[in-house]
């Protein structure tokens, strides 16, 4: 997936900055420095053959530890723990491996050599012996290495020849020891001083990385959608946000789009297949998965279609994510039979365990797997196809605002049932952040007049809490008037009588003639404590000439409270 930043700020400030989460979601610190960064990793660890650290320590060589570790040998096992560290780090600051079957339009190539390592088994110290200071040596393990390092943008199609502007060459050094008299752990230096050494990368690449010519370089306008998607209005201005650098906004964005009949079926799944090929974030993929899996045949006995199948055939035999690998699995284990039995057979040799045990929980019911099952599996699964407007989610945004105010338009755009709960859940519970009272009034003015119907009866009971703001109060009263659904009509008039205006009584006088009984019942309520003679003559009117007994009954009740206020008050 390539990152990008339409037209925004210079990329090593866009993408480590930090970004205001969005009120649905809770704070997950600040944006990755590397986030949705594709890199095509080349590590290469190798030793002179008589350097100590491959066999001068018995037991604690990288010989012996990779004998340990069930690995082929002292390069496998630097591979892994110092090349691995290395990966580790720039995964951790929101990097993914640029996939090697996926034609990308840009990505990042990281080159690491080590050049040299140094191992120490003492330290001198000064110790006194009666009067006298000597130095003395006492055993200290400790590890240093020095890497060069390689960065470059590589470009693919129209876009080949800009690679060599931004090549970046750098070495790095770091160092790892034990305590005093500790005896060696070689394994546990090796990885620290690894560590050590690039926990300033993923710094080094954002700041000084030309990651500015990769993240500008595919999508001139990303806010606009693919013409093959035939939206339109916001639907297609909201595009954007499968881009963002927010997994959170692609996620909630993804859901909108999926769930929403703005898009057929087939281009939907589409876009879920791409998310679940391309997406760094693995709850993003399963969701993908998931919504690809209920457009299939629901009979259990069913066979999958084919695409289904080339899909799961490559996520189980080559997806690198073991999460995403044993929830593919999961999946085959749900149909049972002859079309997904090699595949789970495959799955069962899996090195990580949660994967092979899930298929080996499909595999219950069918015969002991062989060697010659094994050997039918295809070493090369085919790629599953893309459609050709997804080019155009090649790529990442950062966000000019905070997440919510974005989805906000987008959800009311699309609709949907992913997009109504996420209003709905926005609506009672999300967070402002200062200075976002405006716009808050102006979504909440939205999705009033907008939403479904349980969003406009959430977004109404929220703005009863902001009794004392006059431009609430009207928006509410509007509804009133204008509304035509009773449920929201009886939202409102609840949610007016928290505010103290000028001309209520007449509205509510008003709504008490709606034709529906729960409309009038929610007036008279409301009319309770609203002084003047007009509202009394009402009440007297509606207690006995109403057509519903309940509003009758309703009125007369009102009527009571009254007098006996009245009567307190003297």
């Amino acid at each position: 997936m390539l990152a990008l930043l339409a037209p925004l700020p210079a990329v090593g400030q866009a993408v480590s900055q930090h970004s205001e989460p969005g009120p649905a979601a809770k704070s997950s610190g600040p944006l990755p420095t590397l986030s949705g960064i594709p890199i095509t990793f080349e590590c290469t660890g190798e030793l002179p053959p008589n350097h100590p650290v491959l066999g001068r320590y018995p037991g604690q060589d990288a010989h012996s530890l990779a004998e340990a570790g069930g690995l082929s040998g002292a390069a496998e096992y630097i591979d892994q723990s110092v090349c691995g560290s290395l990966w580790r780090v720039l995964e951790d600051a929101g990097a993914h491996r640029a996939p090697t079957d996926v034609r990308l339009p840009a990505r990042g190539v990281l080159q690491a050599s080590l050049k040299r390592m140094w191992i120490e088994g003492s330290r001198v110290v000064e110790q006194r012996i009666g009067s006298t200071i000597m130095p003395m040596s006492i055993p200290h393990w400790a590890v240093a290495m020095s890497w060069e390092v390689t960065f470059t943008v590589e470009y693919s199609g129209s876009l080949e020849g800009r690679s060599d502007e931004g090549r970046l060459l750098f070495e790095m050094a770091g160092a790892a020891e034990q305590d005093d008299y500790a005896q060696l752990n070689l394994d546990s230096l090796l990885r620290g001083a690894a560590l050590e050494t690039f926990a300033d990368l993923p710094r080094v690449l954002a700041d000084d990385g030309h990651l500015g010519d990769l993240l500008f370089a595919v999508v001139p306008s990303p806010e606009q959608a693919p013409e093959e998607l035939e939206l339109a209005g916001e639907a297609a201005e909201g595009f954007w946000q499968l881009l963002s650098t927010r997994s959170e906004q692609r996620h909630d964005a993804m859901a909108f789009y999926l769930a929403s009949d703005a898009l057929t079926v087939a281009r939907r799944v589409e876009l879920a297949r791409w998310f679940l090929i391309n997406d760094p974030d693995v709850s993003l993929r399963r969701d993908a998965l998931g919504w690809l899996l209920h457009q299939e045949n629901s009979d259990p006995d069913a066979d999958f279609s084919a695409p289904m199948m080339e899909l799961l055939s490559w996520l189980v035999l080559r997806e690198r994510s073991s999460r995403v690998r044993a929830e593919a699995v999961r999946v085959l284990g749900t149909r049972p039979g002859e079309q997904t039995r090699l595949l789970l057979v495959a799955a069962s040799t899996d090195a990580d365990k949660r994967v092979a045990d899930r298929a080996m929980t499909g595999l219950r019911k069918e015969p002991p797997p062989t060697a010659a099952d094994l050997a039918m599996v295809p070493a090369e699964p085919a790629m599953p196809a893309m459609a050709s407007w997804t080019w155009a989610l090649d790529g990442r945004v950062a966000p000019k605002v905070p997440s919510a105010q974005s989805l906000v338009g987008l959800a009311l755009a699309v609709g949907g049932p992913a997009a109504e709960t996420w209003l709905a859940r926005w609506a009672v519970g999300g967070e402002l952040g200062r200075g976002d009272e405006e716009w808050a009034f102006d979504a909440w003015s939205r999705m009033v007049r907008e939403a479904p119907l349980r969003v406009k009866v959430h977004t109404l009971e929220r703005l009863a809490s902001l009794a004392g703001q006059s431009a609430v109060a009207q928006l509410i009263e509007e509804r009133i008037d204008k509304e035509k659904h009773p449920t929201v009509r009886v939202a409102a008039i609840s949610a007016v009588r928290r505010f103290d205006r000028p001309g209520l009584d007449s509205l509510l006088i008003e709504a008490s003639r709606a034709a529906e009984t729960e409309v009038r019942i929610a007036a008279v309520d409301a009319l309770t404590r609203v002084p003047g003679l007009k509202v009394d003559e009402r009440l007297e009117r509606l207690s006995s000439d109403d057509p519903d007994n309940k509003v009758r009954r309703r009125a007369r009740r009102v009527l009571r409270t009254r007098a006996k206020e009245a009567w307190d008050q003297g």
